[in-house]
């Protein structure tokens, strides 16, 4: 995956998923961006590299049930686009 933000910062990272969100919660109550917000006029990216298909499915379930799951592979971004 190559993302560029902002047209300045270029990632490349492998990874099986990005989620892009201008709220905290998608889909039923799952957690992508604890710390969006639809006021502040950026969006939250979150990458998830290094996890298996098992592992997303996973951590999902555990932000649907307990929120906020610190994991240290997520990267987490704040930009306007």
């Amino acid at each position: 995956m190559n993302l560029t933000l902002d047209d300045e910062s270029k990632i490349e990272v492998e990874t099986m998923l990005v989620t892009i969100a201008n709220t905290p919660v998608i889909g039923i109550k799952n957690l992508v961006a604890p710390d969006a917000s639809m006021e502040d006029g950026l969006l939250d990216i979150s990458v998830y590299p290094g996890f298996t298909k098992a592992e997303l499915i996973n951590y999902f379930i555990k932000t649907a049930n307990d929120g906020v799951t610190p994991d240290g592979r997520i990267q987490r971004y704040r930009r306007k686009k």
